[in-house]
């Protein structure tokens, strides 16, 4: 038996027989009741002194009072309920079983339809109760191609994936990205934007930053990913003109106020090798114009570099780059106040190049430029009368086909590997060491050491790189746990000093093994540490093995390229058979035939 009447809030109160005792989202539903009042019946039972209580609606009933608290409604509040007599505990589990949320994409459609009826983000957040980014949020998912909202309301896409393909309000576009990846295994978020977004120029990226003001001031077009803040530049054109005006300007700015035999643009200095083309050339000294803001730049720098140190410790690489950012300026200002004296050969062919680094115009100078080198070295040779003749520069490893994180993380393996193996030679790790010293104390850099003479590990890490598949590091690990275990807190040069010889030769070795750097755009020591491995005899072989890691992460050309290289039986007809493969079953052929091969990436051939 059950009545439907109107009873005034004030009199209903929560039942003990309802089922539901969380009560979640009661401030969206308190925006909706506000807006459009109660849509739906309280169920309720008569209670003791004239009030009732709610046996299934207890989430409106709290939204109601909510209302009250803040003001809204007052107490007398009319609500249309229907009165029961009985079984009240299945009424509830009834009311709060049998229904089923809204999905994803009937959200979606229902924010269009109301967009469609002149409604703004703001006002149907605000009746609601969402946040306007929501409702945003949902009406770009709106603009999907009709097949992709199928796939997401099936269950064959993910939000995320849905959101991806929410950059582009193309439809075609969505669906042509569509139809090449979804059945790829790299159907991803990342790989849909990257597709998508082409070669749109991320506002936080260093050419992003270098030219956002500009391009905002001429009102270049700016798309805005709402799921996860990136904002892209999207007119190339535009960032291209921006960027070689800052460019040609500063190499004005060079031209008028510095004597430089030559001046040279090159944006990409520090990438794919191209800082391997110039010679450095070290001044033999240096003149502060302002002493002042010279010491008060280096303090700077001192705290900048610890800060850098602990946000790499601590993975934060957003801060990491800032950091950097703001290291590089404060280097760039402190070597402004430097007056270079090069040697009289150097003043000859020294000169400079601009490139962007880090969100910023910035100049590397102190270069002999590539046409120049040959005629450089011969008369720096004729020039000296008791210095050894200069070896040509070796030419930098071929790198086309990897990324700059892979190459990194190659450089990485073959650093680790250099300092395994010379941490068990006293003898080439004191030769090292002697060379480096006298470097830095005699002769005007004219050759440089890859060993970085100083307390501190100078080799370098990579979040993309997976140390569990090169026993070098685990070994390189141990020695770094091994180091200091015999050595005393205190009274530590009596304890040198009190040392045998022997035992001080392999300390050496250890600890000028983890001073070594041998990454291939170091822009001193690379040719050191050519020739540093082949005094150790190093075989990456040892320490280095073709896996699925390393070329899931080349093209597929590469690894032809590769298999051709090896020279292994059978390598042509593997080739022509990786066009046809998908690129997991491409890498794990690749893997496969290379396996006991002996090849290596060019990096590690020394």
């Amino acid at each position: 038996m059950s009545e439907r009447t109107t009873i005034p809030l004030s009199r209903l109160v929560p039942s003990p027989c309802n089922v539901r005792r969380r009560l979640s989202d009661i401030p969206e539903l308190a925006a909706c009741l506000a807006a459009k009042g109660f849509l739906q019946n309280l169920v309720v039972k008569k209670g003791t002194k004239g009030r009732y209580e709610v046996v299934a609606g207890g989430r409106r009933l709290a939204a109601a009072k909510q209302l009250v608290a803040d003001g809204t409604w007052t107490a007398d509040y009319i609500v249309p309920v229907q009165i029961i007599d009985g079984d009240e505990t299945t009424v509830s589990l009834m009311e709060n079983t049998a229904r089923a949320n809204m999905t994803i994409v009937e959200e979606v459609k229902a924010f269009a339809l109301l967009a469609e009826e002149g409604r703004s983000p703001d006002a149907i957040a605000a009746t609601f109760g969402l946040s306007p980014v929501t409702v945003r949020q949902r009406q770009k998912l709106a603009a999907l191609h009709p097949l992709l909202l199928d796939a997401l309301d099936e269950g064959q896409m993910t939000l995320e994936l849905a959101q991806a393909y929410a950059v582009s309000d193309d439809q075609l576009e969505q669906l042509a990205v569509y139809e090449e990846l979804h059945r790829s295994w790299d159907h991803e978020p990342r790989s849909v934007r990257n597709r998508l977004n082409g070669e749109a120029v991320r506002a936080d990226s260093g050419l992003g930053a270098l030219v956002l003001d500009a391009y905002k001031a001429a009102d270049g077009t700016i798309r805005t990913d709402l799921f996860n803040s990136e904002v892209l530049l999207t007119d190339l054109n535009l960032v291209e003109q921006i960027k070689v005006g800052l460019l040609e300007a500063k190499k004005t700015e060079l031209e008028a106020s510095k004597g430089f035999n030559w001046i040279r643009i090159e944006p990409h200095y520090y990438s794919n090798g191209m800082s391997s083309r110039y010679q450095r050339v070290y001044r033999t000294g240096s003149m502060i114009t302002d002493e002042a803001r010279y010491d008060q730049l280096t303090d700077s720098l001192n705290m900048l570099a610890d800060e850098i140190n602990e946000a790499e410790e601590r993975e934060d690489f957003d801060r990491h780059e800032r950091l950097s950012a703001d290291y590089d300026r404060l280097e760039e200002e402190q070597a402004a106040l430097e007056q270079d004296i090069y040697g009289e050969i150097d003043r000859r062919y020294v000169g400079a190049v601009i490139y962007i680094g880090n969100g910023a115009v910035r100049v590397q100078d102190g270069l002999v430029a590539p046409e120049m080198i040959d005629e450089w070295k011969k008369a720096t040779k004729q020039a000296s009368t008791t210095a050894e003749g200069l070896e040509p520069e070796p030419d930098a490893p071929q790198t086309a086909g990897l990324s700059n994180a892979l190459v990194g993380d190659l450089c990485a393996t073959r650093t680790a590997a250099l300092s395994v193996e010379l941490s068990k030679r006293p003898d080439i790790a004191l030769a090292t060491i002697v060379h480096a010293l006298l470097l830095s104390g005699r002769y005007s850099y004219s050759e440089a050491s890859c060993c970085r003479i100083r307390s501190g590990d100078a080799s370098f890490s990579s979040p993309t790189l997976n140390r569990d598949e090169t026993p070098a590091f685990a070994e390189l690990d141990g020695i770094r746990e091994d180091l200091f275990a015999d050595v005393p807190e205190e009274g530590l040069f009596a304890w040198v000093l009190s040392q045998a010889q022997e035992s001080l030769l392999a300390l050496l070795a250890k600890l000028v093994s983890l001073t070594v750097t041998a990454h291939v755009d170091e822009q001193n020591g690379y040719e050191h540490s050519q020739a540093l491995a082949a005094a150790l005899s190093l075989d990456m072989t040892k320490h280095w093995q073709p896996c699925a890691t390393f070329f899931g992460r080349t093209p597929k050309a590469y690894m032809g390229q590769a298999l051709t290289e090896s020279g292994i039986s059978g390598a042509e007809k593997i080739v022509s058979g990786l066009a046809k493969e998908k690129k997991a079953a491409a890498v794990d052929s690749t893997v496969d035939a290379l396996a006991g091969s002996g090849w290596l990436p060019e990096i590690f051939r020394s």
